[in-house]
C-alpha cells in the first residue's frame, strides 16, 4: 500500500526459479516503480503508515471496528462512521478489501480528525 500510494508498480518480467543456486520454491520477478508526477505530503505518509499498521494488525476484522477499537484514533463510533462515510467507506469493509487510493483518502480524513481533535477550543 506504501509503495502504491507514491508510484505505479508493474512486474517487467518473470524470473525462473532456475535462474537462482540454489533454487528457490518460487519464481521471481522484476518490477518497475514509475513514481507519480504529485508528490504525497509527508504528513499523509505518516498518517497512511499508521492506518496501514492499525489495520492489518487486526486483520479480518471490520474497519469500523478496527478504528473503533485503537486507541492511535481514540474516536467515538458517530466520527468513525462520518469519516468511513465522507470516504465512501463502510463500516464493515475489512482492510484486504480496500485499494491503495481508498488507504491514502482514509489516512488524509483520519489526519484531519486527529487535528481537529488537537485544535484548542476558543472561549
Amino acid at each position: 500500500v506504501g509503495v502504491q500510494a507514491r508510484a505505479a508498480v508493474r512486474v517487467a518480467f518473470g524470473v525462473g526459479r532456475q535462474a537462482f543456486r540454489p533454487v528457490p520454491a518460487v519464481d521471481s520477478a522484476v518490477i518497475v516503480v514509475d513514481p507519480y508526477a504529485g508528490r504525497t505530503s509527508q504528513e499523509t505518509l505518516d498518517d497512511l503508515r499508521s492506518l496501514t499498521r492499525v489495520a492489518f494488525s487486526r486483520r479480518r476484522k471490520q474497519l469500523g471496528r478496527i478504528l473503533r477499537s485503537a486507541p492511535e484514533y481514540d474516536l467515538p463510533l458517530d466520527d468513525v462512521n462520518r469519516i468511513l462515510s465522507e470516504c465512501g467507506l463502510s463500516p464493515r469493509a475489512r482492510p484486504e478489501t480496500l485499494t491503495p487510493a481508498q488507504f491514502v483518502e482514509l489516512a488524509v480524513c483520519l489526519g484531519e480528525a486527529r487535528k481537529d481533535r488537537a485544535r484548542p477550543l476558543h472561549d
